[in-house]
């Protein structure tokens, strides 16, 4: 009998594989993502054992780490560069996140704050739940807030850039000093999504999915660059295959 069966109540304790060793069979350890309902979706050749479930609703939708398969021969140890990546596709098709109109066209919002957060617990969750890097508020106040986690650092536009193609948390902010103003933040794109655009942004309409900086937040608006401390990160060692 499986010695985690409690973790997974709605599946048999006596079914290999959840009776799908075609996709769960995993010598050298993948990242799974599953439904709300536990029900897998995707596997991450990354050479963690993590396995994460959707959780939350609407606006909160996010990726969450659940246990490690040891039975897989990886790592117990989450790679963030992946759960970072899969949050970010999981809020580009979010349709709760994506920009909405008013009867007469006008558009009622958007939101890049939401759709950062989620990134942010996403990866708070693989920590262990600590400690706390999600940062709330609207976009004005969170380009503050993450100045002052101090889990977070300042840096260049180049060391962001970086920071993201070595699968860490970056992110940019863009504060509206104008009265009832409103900002932008997004985070950059990680893994695989950097093929598709620098930026993983959520926004108005024509400028929401992976986009380049400068589509994501203008040239001309002052831009302030954060990335998460690579010292919180744990680091996954590939097990070769026997």
């Amino acid at each position: 009998m499986d010695p985690k069966a409690e973790e997974k109540p709605w599946i048999s304790p006596y079914a290999y594989c959840s009776d799908n060793p075609l996709n769960r069979i995993d010598p050298d350890g993948q990242s799974d993502f599953e439904n709300q309902n536990g029900e897998f979706m995707k596997h991450i050749e990354d050479g963690s054992n993590a396995v994460y479930q959707q959780t939350g609703s609407g606006t909160s939708l996010h990726y969450a780490f659940e246990y490690y398969d040891s039975s897989s021969g990886g790592s117990n140890a989450p790679d963030i560069k992946t759960a970072i990546q899969e949050q970010q596709i999981l809020n580009n098709g979010n349709d709760a996140l994506q920009e909405k109109f008013d009867a007469n066209g006008k558009s009622t919002g958007t939101y890049c704050n939401f759709a950062t957060q989620d990134v942010m617990a996403t990866v708070e969750s693989a920590l262990n739940n600590s400690p706390s890097i999600v940062v709330g508020g609207s976009a004005n106040q969170m380009s503050d807030n993450i100045a002052e986690n101090p889990n977070y650092t300042p840096v260049s536009e180049a060391e962001a850039a970086k920071n993201a193609q070595n699968g860490g948390l970056s992110i940019v902010t863009y504060e509206n000093p104008a009265p009832k103003g409103h900002g932008h933040v997004a985070t950059f794109s990680v893994g695989d999504n950097t093929e598709k655009g620098e930026i993983a942004n959520i926004g108005p309409k024509k400028f929401t999915g992976f986009k380049s900086l400068n589509q994501s937040i203008s040239s001309d608006k002052p831009k302030k660059y954060y990335v998460l401390l690579p010292n919180l990160l744990p680091t996954v060692t590939v097990t070769a295959s026997k």
